[in-house]
C-alpha cells in the first residue's frame, strides 16, 4: 500500500487508466459475439468490475455541468431555472445507493467495524476525482509513462499534503460558492432550489473526502498516528483468521500483492497519472 495520499492517488490512477486500455485493446472479445472464447458470464464480470469507475467519470462530467448551470442560475436567474425535483433526485438516489451498498458489503461480507467502514468510505470517495480523470484520459490517450508506487515514504508537511488534493479542493470551493450564490440570489423560494442545493452539496462530498485524506496523510506520522492505527486495526474476527480485512480504497478481499483484478493487469502497471 502507498504511504502518502499523493502516491495512493497515482496508484489508483494507474489501475483505472490501465483498465480502460485493457477494455480498448480487447473490445472485440468483450463486446462482439463469436470473436472470443469468453462466456457471457465472464464478459459480464469484466464489465461490471469497471462500471463503478466509468460511473465516476460520468459523474465528473455532470459535476462540471452542474457548476455551469448554477452559474447561470446566479447570473441569469430569469433564463436559468433550477432543474426539476424529479431530475435532481436521480444523482441523489445514486449516491445513497452507492453508500448503502458500501456499508452493506463492509459490515456483512467483510465484517468490518463501523469505524473501519467509515474510514473505507472516506478513502474510497476521496479517489472519485482521480479515477474519473483516469477513465476520461484513458479513452483519449494510450501511452502515459510508468510510475512505480513508492513504499516506506516519510510523511509530508501539511502544505505539501494539501497540494496533493488541490484540484479536489478547488472543486469543493466551487460547489460551496455555487450553493452560497444560489441562496444569496434566490433564497429558498421553491422545492426545486432546495433539492438542487442539496445535489450540489452531495456532489461536493467526494472532494471534501479528498481534502480530509490529504490532511490525514500530512499527520500520519505525527499525532494522528495512533488514531490511524486504531482505525486500520483488524477486527477480532479477521485477526483470528475468520475473515478478510477491508482495503482503504473501497475494495475488499486479499492483500494487494495476492489479488489480480482486471484493473491491476499488466497494462495497468505501465501507466500513471500525468
Amino acid at each position: 500500500m502507498p504511504d502518502i495520499f499523493m502516491d495512493f492517488k497515482k496508484q489508483r490512477y494507474r489501475w483505472a487508466y490501465g483498465a480502460v486500455q485493457i477494455m480498448r485493446h480487447h473490445a472485440e472479445a468483450l463486446f462482439f459475439k463469436g470473436r472470443s472464447r469468453l462466456t457471457y458470464g465472464q464478459r459480464y464480470h469484466f464489465l461490471a468490475g469497471w462500471l463503478p469507475w466509468i460511473a465516476d467519470s460520468i459523474n465528473l462530467i455532470f459535476a462540471f455541468a452542474a457548476l455551469a448551470w448554477s452559474i447561470g442560475m446566479i447570473c441569469l436567474p430569469r433564463k436559468f431555472d433550477p432543474p426539476m425535483v424529479i431530475l435532481s433526485a436521480v444523482p441523489l438516489a445514486f449516491f445513497v445507493f452507492k453508500l448503502a451498498k458500501m456499508f452493506y458489503l463492509y459490515r456483512n461480507r467483510v465484517k468490518a467495524t463501523l469505524t473501519q467502514t467509515l474510514a473505507s468510505a472516506l478513502a474510497g470517495l476521496s479517489l472519485s476525482h482521480t479515477i474519473a480523470k483516469a477513465i476520461l484520459y484513458g479513452f483519449v490517450t494510450k501511452n502515459l509513462p510508468f510510475f512505480r508506487t513508492p513504499k516506506m515514504v516519510e510523511g509530508k508537511v501539511f502544505w505539501y499534503a494539501l497540494q496533493s488534493a488541490r484540484e479536489e479542493g478547488l472543486m469543493l470551493l466551487a460547489f460551496l460558492l455555487a450553493v452560497f450564490g444560489i441562496i444569496k440570489s434566490q433564497g429558498f423560494e421553491t422545492a426545486d432550489i432546495i433539492v438542487w442545493n442539496t445535489v450540489l452539496l452531495v456532489q461536493a462530498i467526494p472532494y471534501l473526502a479528498a481534502v480530509m485524506m490529504s490532511v490525514i496523510s500530512a499527520f500520519s506520522r505525527l499525532s494522528a498516528k495512533k488514531l490511524i492505527t486504531r482505525i486500520t486495526a483488524l477486527p477480532a474476527s479477521v485477526a483470528d483468521g475468520g475473515g478478510v480485512p477491508a482495503h482503504p480504497d473501497g475494495a475488499f478481499g486479499l492483500p494487494e500483492n495476492q489479488v489480480s483484478p482486471p484493473e491491476a493487469g499488466s497494462t495497468a502497471d505501465k501507466v500513471s497519472a500525468p
